[in-house]
């Protein structure tokens, strides 16, 4: 026979408490200290969505929660949109198009303001993105805090490594909550108030533009009126016919500025593109050698500086427009003696086209 003796007396038994907590109060602070270098990640980010994806993919990666997902609050509707969250290989997906009622359910305490602690179960149903159960565990649920209101919450659970709940987790996960809340909220309001500024200019833009159109519309309309009065006064076919083709032609600059227009809308409403394999450096040659001729007159260096047939995906006929109109003006408002240089940008997965003059006009790339 073997007999082990194992001591339990009530002092140790203490004493091993204490030596846990202590051990555990150590990690957490470590967990702090990794929080704050996480707040400080995720500050630079300006992008809503993209900072949304990387508040769940940093709290796994550096906080060491097993799977997190982030829940935004619509009160209007009584309803909880779904952000980002992971799913059951570990990959953070994004869930916007999942909803759920949070009618008589811990959000209400949440958004009252009853509580702001994280809220943990200890054998609760973990669910799929089709809210099918698929485990059970533990789960738990932090608010996020934009200061004293509550927006939304952040969820943990176990599901990949079913590890126990840690003591500090459900802190932890509060504490996470308040930092997101707080920098979600703020990355929001940015982007609506851009969002805001950019339809106020889009608009601005369109008023000028239909300002513009409407002078443009009124002197040929003037010169059709006049050529079609003296049509009537003359009965000379060589002076009809002049009038005649003069009328034509305004008719054709009419037509022009409708097509821009139409253009115009088709671009605001974001057409559907047609994608051809394009080579760009022919496309290049070939829309240039359009501006040549009025380059030499004012006596401008006119480079295009690529080695290597580039071919993309493109829609060439809008591609081609674009470049013309871009050369058109870069030419047009760069003074006699200057420059106009056309170069190939690389970047990941992208090829861009660079234009740039020495005059008043587009010194940016696109």
């Amino acid at each position: 026979y073997h007999y082990y003796l194992e001591e339990k007396s009530l002092y140790q038994r203490l004493w091993q408490e204490l030596q846990r907590r202590e051990d555990d109060g150590f990690k957490f602070q470590q967990k702090l200290k990794l929080l704050n270098e996480i707040t400080i990640k995720l500050s630079r980010i300006d992008a809503y969505d993209t900072l949304c994806h990387q508040v769940i993919q940093l709290g796994m990666d550096h906080l060491g929660f097993d799977r997190l997902g982030m829940w935004f609050l619509d009160a209007e509707r009584q309803m909880m949109i779904g952000s980002y969250g992971v799913d059951e290989q570990g990959v953070v997906r994004p869930e916007h198009d999942q909803r759920w009622f949070y009618n008589d359910t811990y959000i209400e305490a949440f958004m009252a303001g009853k509580t702001d602690a994280a809220i943990a179960y200890d054998d609760s149903p973990i669910y799929n993105e089709k809210s099918e159960i698929i485990n059970y565990g533990w789960h738990i649920s932090a608010p996020l805090l934009h200061g004293d209101r509550c927006i939304g919450i952040l969820t943990a659970d176990n599901y990949l490594r079913k590890q126990p709940m840690k003591a500090y987790e459900p802190e932890l996960l509060r504490q996470y909550g308040i930092t997101v809340g707080h920098l979600t909220e703020l990355a929001r309001v940015r982007e609506q108030a851009f969002a805001m500024r950019l339809e106020q200019e889009r608009t601005r833009l369109l008023r000028q533009f239909i300002t513009n159109v409407g002078h443009d519309f009124k002197t040929p309309l003037a010169i059709i009126n006049t050529k079609s009065f003296l049509m009537q006064r003359t009965d000379a076919p060589e002076r009809r016919q002049t009038h005649a083709s003069g009328i034509q032609d305004q008719v054709m600059y009419i037509s022009t500025m409708l097509d821009r227009m139409l253009e115009f809308i088709a671009l605001e409403s974001k057409p559907a593109l047609t994608l051809v394999a394009t080579d760009l450096r022919a496309l290049l040659q070939a829309v240039s050698a359009d501006f040549r001729a009025r380059a030499e007159v004012k006596q401008l260096q006119f480079e295009i500086n690529f080695e290597n047939a580039v071919t993309v995906p493109a829609d060439m006929e809008r591609l081609r427009h674009a470049l013309r109109e871009i050369l058109d003006n870069a030419i047009h408002f760069t003074p006699d003696g200057g420059g106009v240089q056309i170069t190939f940008a690389c970047y990941p997965n992208q090829i861009g086209i660079r234009i740039r003059d020495t005059g008043i006009g587009i010194d940016n790339q696109f």
